[in-house]
């Protein structure tokens, strides 16, 4: 695969500001600049790629996953899933690995078996073949089994030097839905040490569709353990969020819980962190994230359902310190639907 070469940019020299300019002139220069967007402000963007005839009602842009350094040129990089992208007449999906640099496309990833939701759930697990190159795992949780069950699920280790097949896993659970969302866990620079899979339609001994994070070995898909939710029918993982390289992974419920999932050998039961959000029962949408101390760590909760301001379903957000039950910030959304 070429390498791309850096882009060099121009950098300006700032105008020295005129020490005469009168505070009322730097007021109204001020409300000038707020009220007249700005090139900046809107945004333009600096390329445009297109990927062949378009496809309609392939879901491009569905998913997009930010990635390490895949083509070695110093930044990181990125895929989009399509994941009713057409190949021979089924709607297989595909994935999508673009240079965060120059906006190349590097390579592509096509699922197997139509209707599967193949590129819901994408990590990059770094270099865990050893063959110098980042590799994947990619999920798609709509996969039915060989003997016809619904929605098992389906999870599979890829090269990223050629695509070929690392490994596979397919689901056995009715609507269990392997493989919706897929994230690294521990360092991605010389090859993530597990990779954490959701289930969330899985089935324990005791409860139904509690859920649950199953964990894997990234090189050969070997289960390593798992933690599963605690309540029935409550869908552990119907959200998640992990930080990189910190192995931290939190997971929500159908219904707004908030679970600590971080892997820690074997078999548990996630940890509760908080309870039930504002507004209607509905699932939360998580994020983690440097913390306001260096070495700490945050987590954002979204809140989409939220009656805030005398708005319905105007929405929240929600920040924490890690492991926190009390926001140290809180949001709420400027708009009502």
């Amino acid at each position: 695969m070429a390498r791309l070469a850096a882009t060099s940019r121009q950098l300006r020299t700032p105008t020295p500001m005129n020490p005469c300019l009168s505070s009322v002139s730097l007021v109204a220069a001020l409300l000038t600049a707020l009220a007249v967007p700005s090139a900046a402000q809107e945004r333009e963007p600096s390329h445009r790629q297109t990927n062949g005839p378009p496809q309609a009602a392939g879901d491009f842009g569905e998913v997009v996953t930010e990635l390490g350094d895949f083509d070695g040129d110093g930044s990181l990089d990125y895929a989009v899933s399509a994941k009713n992208f057409v190949v021979g007449g089924l709607s297989v999906g595909r994935v999508y690995v673009y240079s965060g640099r120059s906006g190349a496309l590097l390579t592509t990833f096509d699922g197997t078996q139509h209707g599967a939701g193949f590129g819901l759930g994408v990590a990059d697990v770094g270099d865990v073949s050893g063959d110098g190159v980042r590799d994947f795992v990619i999920g798609a949780p709509f996969y039915d089994s060989g003997s016809g069950t619904t929605s098992v699920g389906h999870v599979s280790g890829l090269s990223g030097a050629d695509g070929s097949l690392l490994w596979e896993r397919e689901g056995n659970i009715l609507l269990g839905e392997l493989g919706e969302f897929v994230l690294a866990v521990g360092s991605t620079a010389t090859g993530a040490s597990a990779v954490g899979v959701v289930e969330k339609g899985f089935d324990s001994t005791a409860l139904s569709k509690c859920g649950r994070v199953l964990y894997l070995n990234p090189l050969t898909g070997a289960v390593l353990g798992w933690v599963e939710g605690d309540l029935a029918n409550r869908k552990l993982g119907s959200t998640i969020a992990g930080y990189p390289e910190s192995g931290v992974v939190y997971a929500g419920t159908n219904h707004g819980l908030v679970y600590d999932a971080s892997f820690s050998g074997g078999t548990s039961l996630a940890a509760n962190v908080l309870g039930p959000g504002p507004g209607s029962v509905d699932k939360v949408q998580l994020a983690l994230m440097a913390g306001v101390t260096p070495g700490s760590l945050s987590f954002a909760a979204g809140y989409r359902s939220a009656d805030t301001n005398g708005l319905v379903n105007n929405g929240q957000v929600r920040l924490y310190s890690l492991g926190g039950s009390t926001p140290f910030l809180t949001i709420d959304g400027p708009h009502s639907s």
